[in-house]
């Protein structure tokens, strides 16, 4: 396998704590296959540029599109700026951010002053927790009021009440871990804000350059689910040591975050591509695309009963709703032949894992034709 992956100009990573340590357990290597996710990534570039399928979905847009957007606008950019800094919030997993985002939108509407810092006090976080739940926000409500109450503090104590200046002479993903990650130097010195880590800095710096909050620099796509499932998928990302006797592979390790990381800021750099655009391309595709292979299907058997619910694959019989389901996604999507897992959401959403079901069948019909 080494002289394989080696042909294919891929990248093995040991973690730099791990050399030259003795350990009971074997440390974990990453392979990046910088050759494979070249080709997928700069196939993908391609439909995206036309703005042919998938990327002509609703699904494979960004939450921040302007029909999500409050209908009467807002006051300044220094609103619009908070807006988005709130809707970080909701991009940590288990909630569709394109509901969170509408939602938040009918919160500005009709209390904009919540997404001032300047007006936002400690004692006002029970009526934004209830105010969230109302508003169908109900999704970790008491951890995000809360951030929303201390995050928009430091907003107001170090930023002046405006998100933007946050990216004022940030020129490295580093600098900007620096100022908004919350890491145990930045809590010491006073620095970052609660519940933003690594995928956190860059969905921030996405939404405010997108928006034309910031000057461009290279950053990486925030590594969420999405954007690990089509890694995976297309074996661009493999861990060879380090999987726990169990057998399940923690590809949300630190170490698999960092390796996939450093590829989307090599892809940037070395292939003149706007880590905005990027950061839309692979995040879409899942999003639009993925979940409709009928072996990514999870059914819950009896009650939902949070990290202990019981998920059972559905059996794939290619019957004729699983073949169109199958013709309306895979079958046409631009990056399919070299796609080889499925992947569910349902383990990551439940139980944060991101789980290999299998190798991703085709349908008899197809291979007949």
């Amino acid at each position: 396998m080494a002289s394989t992956v080696a042909s294919l100009g891929a990248v093995c990573l040991t973690p730099p704590h791990w050399r030259g340590e003795r350990r009971r357990s074997m440390p974990i290597k990453v392979i990046v296959d910088r050759s494979r996710a070249a080709h997928v990534l700069d196939t993908l570039m391609v439909a995206f540029r036309a703005r042919t399928f998938p990327f002509t979905l609703k699904r494979a847009l960004p939450p921040q599109i302007p029909e999500n957007l409050p209908r009467g606008g807002f006051r300044d950019e220094i609103d619009h700026a908070c807006y988005l800094f709130a809707l970080c919030f909701y991009m940590r997993g288990g909630i569709q951010s394109d509901r969170a985002a509408l939602a938040l939108s009918r919160i500005y509407e009709g209390q904009p002053e919540l997404f001032r810092p300047q007006t936002v006090t400690a004692d006002m976080e029970p009526d934004i927790r209830a105010l969230l739940a109302r508003s169908g926000l109900n999704f970790n409500g008491g951890e995000i009021s809360h951030f929303w109450v201390e995050n928009f503090r430091r907003l107001k104590e170090r930023w002046g009440s405006d998100p933007r200046t946050i990216l004022q002479g940030v020129d490295t993903f580093e600098e900007a871990c620096r100022r908004i990650q919350n890491t145990a130097d930045n809590r010491k010195h006073g620095r970052g804000f609660l519940g933003f880590q690594e995928k956190m800095v860059s969905m921030l710096i996405y939404f405010l350059v997108e928006a034309g909050y910031g000057d461009p620099f290279t950053f990486p796509a925030p590594i969420d689910f999405h954007v690990l499932r089509v890694m995976v998928a297309h074996h661009v990302v493999c861990i060879i040591e380090g999987t726990p006797p169990s057998g399940r592979v923690n590809y949300f390790h630190k170490d698999v975050l960092r390796a996939l990381r450093d590829l989307f800021s090599w892809y940037a750099r070395t292939h003149n591509t706007d880590p905005v655009h990027l950061s839309e391309v692979v995040w879409g595709l899942s999003r639009s695309m993925c979940y409709q292979h009928p072996g990514n299907t999870t059914i819950y058997r009896g009650k939902r009963r949070g990290r202990k619910s019981d998920l059972v694959p559905l059996r794939v019989t290619w019957n004729e709703a699983q073949t169109l389901a199958y013709e309306r996604s895979c079958l046409r999507c631009p990056v399919e032949p070299t796609c080889r897992f499925n992947i569910p959401a349902a383990p990551y959403y439940v139980r944060g894992e991101l789980i290999i079901r299998g190798f991703r069948e085709q349908p008899p019909q197809k291979r007949l034709f």
